[in-house]
């Protein structure tokens, strides 16, 4: 069996060809230097575009692992450097929940990226930071200083003025060049922690520092901000970013003055994986080799995809000692790639003449985006075994920190010389192995896992690994290959690979996104009375269900479910009830099929609907809906609403109710709620109620995954002397609602009659 360091070197005969596939990137069709070609994206932890085209309801989407962040204000997009960037000013910023990948501890290399265009010359103005702590700061800031860009390290314990340096918690360091003309220009800022800080900016070196004086953890749980600080709320930057990225690495010299001189065409979002070592076995003459097309753009592509035959030297570096074949592509062309994702392309090979024994033969796959013209390529290669016969079990693994299996089947083909050692290594995207990313089996990062195959009686085993993710990487493929000394001579040769993957989740619960059985992903947007915009924030409930609150967490206005009609008519079904009469859109995606339903309200009504026929098993095409209008009694401007903290009677102190298994008790336990209900079959029962926010709860009915009614009660007083009851169902069974002002004993009741979905606004419910 081969040494790692053999086998390592053996691996690097890959280097250029995967270089020609991702580091060049996609270029032009045409005249190439019509305009530079856009840059690998060099690995890293988190990368928000501030694209219009990328936002996610109020959110600013990352694009490899989904730690997006919220606007403050409504986000002001223009022209960016590459395609849109968001504008910032009065105070204006993002907030990116506190996440673990996005802290530094001791020792922890890292590097920050960015175009900013600005004219803020003077003072301090925050590009990005993560920090917590008032008093004994602890994190890490990038900013402008009267112009010039500048990093803070704080490590806790100390004064968080950065001065006198013996009792701080933190370091200021700044640059010797201004950015501050109005024009765009390329920050970055690299730490290596055992060794020299570096500014760069438009790809020139900026200046250096000594990192080692805050040689401790930067690790907080305060959240990223771009635009302003977060431990102070201050120091905003009137500015325009654009294409921010955060690394766990140094990016070298090389890598920053690449991005500087993509300049308009970015980072590449399209890339291609080769398909190595994609094997023949004993007697076949005809394989299939997957190419992976990575589409992270929001539209479809469609590709046309060409197979060219390479022959032997044509790449020096690269170990193809017979000449390629022509591979067909099989199936439709183009190749459409869903947005956000991956597909593999299959290609068919004839064995080329000559491929036996230890031999190799590769190819290139040329690719063509018919929207843009732009055009590249992805290398794989070819190889035999007539003893073992290997293919992959697993070929798509996300880079998060979950454990991921990933196997290989053999079929023995021949007698072996003795028992099969085998040996698995991970290899990054340019085909080096990697040292970072990727744990096979626990063991560190960059360790190849081991092993014997086992074979039974029909000379069949498998071979596999448990993978996690040391580190998430953000749009990055990587390559497991399967190394083996199937005929004994105790030189160790590749049997097989597989890709891993940069994948999204097509569904989360997360921000504006309402995930529902792991499949439906929910999003709302509003428009108020007054034409503010903006888009629901999700809460999720059970599996099936989660409510929208538009302007305030406490103030539920839209409750939502999807169930599975499929054995009684082969549909998802779509239940909602709303508490709330501004204008709404409900859009719902079937992450599987790509179907999506829309539901619209108008502005004046209440809405509870249950579509039955909402969304087809098999996908299709959906028209907008338009949401069952129910009379109320006025417009109601819920914005409007006085927060229960600013009214007088609203106290902490407790009124007459007495919350339990089937009553709520809502707005300082002032108004108790409880439900009766009839089902078709003349069944009688009590709601169960569950408290959410301090003047909304919920109820269920026949099973507590399955919210039938939702009800709120609000404090209208300063707007026309009266409380308000609102509430919205999910179900159309008969039922019956009672409200009690337990400081006065009135009471209201509302009656709904079967086969009727309600929703109310009762703006005259309790006289003050």
């Amino acid at each position: 069996m081969k040494s790692r360091e053999s086998l390592s070197t053996r691996s690097s005969r890959y280097l250029l060809a995967m270089g020609f596939a991702l580091a060049l990137g996609p270029v032009p069709a045409g005249d190439a230097t019509a305009q530079p070609a856009c840059a690998a994206s060099p690995s890293s932890v988190a990368w928000w575009p501030l694209d219009a085209s990328l936002r996610r309801s109020p959110l600013a989407h990352e694009i490899g692992q989904g730690f997006d962040g919220e606007f403050s204000h409504p986000p002001v997009f223009v022209i960016g450097r590459v395609d849109s960037a968001v504008a910032f000013s009065g105070g204006s910023h993002v907030r990116v929940p506190d996440e673990t990948f996005l802290d530094f501890e001791a020792g922890q290399d890292f590097s920050i990226d960015l175009w900013v265009k600005t004219e803020q010359d003077s003072g301090l103005a925050t590009l990005l930071e993560k920090r917590d702590n008032q008093a004994d700061a602890r994190g890490y800031q990038l900013f402008l200083f009267e112009g010039n860009p500048g990093l803070q390290m704080a490590t806790g314990s100390g004064s968080n003025n950065c001065s006198p340096a013996a009792t701080a918690a933190c370091t200021n360091w700044v640059s010797d060049t201004s950015v501050a003309d109005g024009e765009w220009h390329f920050v970055a800022v690299t730490v290596d922690r055992d060794g020299v800080g570096r500014f760069y900016v438009d790809g020139a070196p900026a200046g250096t520092f000594d990192p080692a004086v805050r040689a401790g953890s930067l690790a907080n749980t305060g959240d990223l901000l771009l635009g302003q600080q977060g431990v102070l709320g201050s120091s905003p930057l009137e500015g325009v970013l654009d294409e921010v990225e955060v690394f766990r690495r140094v990016l070298s010299a090389e890598e920053v003055e690449a991005l500087w001189q993509a300049g308009p065409a970015g980072k590449c979002k399209e890339v291609s994986i080769g398909a190595w070592d994609t094997p023949f076995c004993s007697g076949e003459h005809v394989t299939r080799a997957e190419i992976n097309l990575c589409n992270q753009t929001t539209a479809a592509q469609a590709y046309d995809v060409t197979v060219i035959p390479l022959v032997p030297g044509e790449l020096p570096q690269v170990q193809c000692n017979v000449p390629g074949a022509n591979g067909v592509v099989v199936g439709a062309q183009p190749s459409v790639v869903p947005a956000l994702s991956c597909s593999a392309v299959e290609v068919e090979f004839a064995r080329p003449p000559g491929l036996v024994g230890d031999a190799q033969s590769c190819f290139r796959v040329e690719l063509v985006n018919q929207a843009t013209g732009t055009t590249w390529g992805a290398v794989g290669s070819l190889v035999s075994d007539d003893r073992v016969c290997a293919s992959p079990g697993a070929s798509l693994w996300p880079l998060r920190p979950e454990l991921g299996v990933l196997t290989f089947d053999l079929l023995e083909t021949a007698e072996l010389p003795g028992p099969l050692d085998w040996t698995l290594e991970v290899f990054g995207p340019d085909m080096e192995p990697d040292e970072e990313v990727v744990s096979l089996d626990g063991a560190e990062a960059g360790i190849p896992a081991h092993g014997v195959a086992n074979f039974d009686e029909q000379g069949r085993a498998t071979v596999g690994v448990t993978m996690s993710a040391a580190q998430p990487r953000s749009f990055e493929a990587y390559s497991v290959v399967l190394f083996a000394d199937s005929d004994g001579d105790g030189e160790a040769e590749a049997l097989a690979s597989t890709s891993l993957l940069p994948t999204q989740d097509p569904c989360v619960n997360a921000g504006g996104e309402l995930c529902l059985a792991e499949r439906f992903r929910v999003e709302v947007t509003w428009t108020d009375f007054q034409g503010n915009t903006g888009s629901g924030r999700a809460v999720p409930l059970t599996e099936d269900t989660g409510y929208f609150w538009f302007f305030r967490s406490t103030n539920v206005e839209l409750v939502l479910k999807v169930l599975d009609g499929r054995p009684i008519n082969d549909h998802f079904w779509v239940f909602y009830g709303a508490l709330s009469n501004v204008a709404y859109e409900i859009t719902v995606t079937d992450t599987e099929t790509g179907f999506v339903k829309t539901y619209v309200n108008p502005a004046g009504q209440f809405a509870s609907r249950g579509d039955t026929t909402a969304i087809p098993d098999g996908g299709g095409t959906a028209p907008a809906s338009p949401a069952a209008a129910v009379e109320v009694p006025h417009r109601l401007d819920e914005a409007a609403f006085t927060d229960p903290a600013d009214v007088e009677l609203l106290t902490a102190a407790s009124h007459g109710c007495t919350a339990d298994a089937t009553a709520l008790c809502l707005n300082a336990d002032r108004f108790r709620v409880s439900v009766e209900w009839t089902d078709f079959a003349g069944n009688m029962g009590v709601g169960q109620a569950v408290p959410l926010t301090s003047d909304t709860g919920y109820f269920w009915f026949f099973d507590d995954s399955n919210v039938e009614l939702i009800v709120k009660v609000l404090d209208g007083r300063p707007v026309n002397g009266n409380w308000w009851v609102f509430y919205g169902a999910l179900s159309n069974v008969e039922y019956r609602v009672r409200v009690e002002d337990t400081l006065t004993d009135s009471v209201r009741t509302y009656f709904n009659e079967a086969r009727k979905f309600g929703s109310v606004g009762d703006t005259a419910a309790f006289p003050q």
